[in-house]
């Protein structure tokens, strides 16, 4: 069963750059580009490591390997209906 959504603190940060590094290979294969410059850019250690000390970050797990994460806090500056998304499934 795909574990709820909860608090990133718990897993290495390691653990969670190499999802998104992953991640962002598999967009820029696809030629999807988001969040401007990948290579100085959005996902960084910087932003994960500020993003677990305020505690906004939570990540999905299935079963005890990371499959997903998510900052959730009170103020967000993308408008993620004005996003063109293309969802696929992958490793």
């Amino acid at each position: 069963m795909i574990e709820i959504f909860r608090l990133a603190k718990e897993r290495k940060m390691e653990e969670l750059l190499s999802l998104h590094n992953r991640t962002k290979q598999k967009l820029l294969k696809n030629n999807i580009f988001q969040w401007g410059d990948w290579g100085n850019g959005y996902p960084n250690k910087e932003f994960i490591k500020t993003s677990l000390d305020k505690n906004e970050l939570f990540i999905l797990t299935f079963p005890d390997r990371i499959i997903g994460s998510v900052v959730l806090n009170q103020k967000q500056s993308i408008e993620w209906n004005k996003i063109p998304c293309k969802i696929s499934r992958g490793d």
